[in-house]
């Protein structure tokens, strides 16, 4: 499919078709491809997704730890 990003370090599913964008770390399988793990940055252990609602927790926690370190390089540059 066309202009879809799959991000870095993910394994895509032989036969897999991607229509959507993929994030960072993930395993994503299926026609259409859908994401089946996830690394945990905080520990370092793939966990698996069952529903949408695990996939949105754990993308919201790469994004915060994302803004305090941005925060953190910011205060470091003043």
């Amino acid at each position: 499919m066309g202009n879809v990003k799959v991000g870095k370090h993910c394994v895509i599913g032989a036969n897999s078709v991607v229509i959507k964008d993929i994030p960072d770390y993930c395993v994503a399988v299926g026609n259409p491809a859908r994401i089946v793990k996830i690394l945990d940055v905080k520990n370092g252990q793939w966990v698996k997704i069952v529903e949408k609602d695990d996939l949105a927790k754990y993308l919201a926690d790469r994004f915060g730890q994302f803004s305090e370190n941005f925060a953190e390089v910011k205060k470091k540059e003043l």
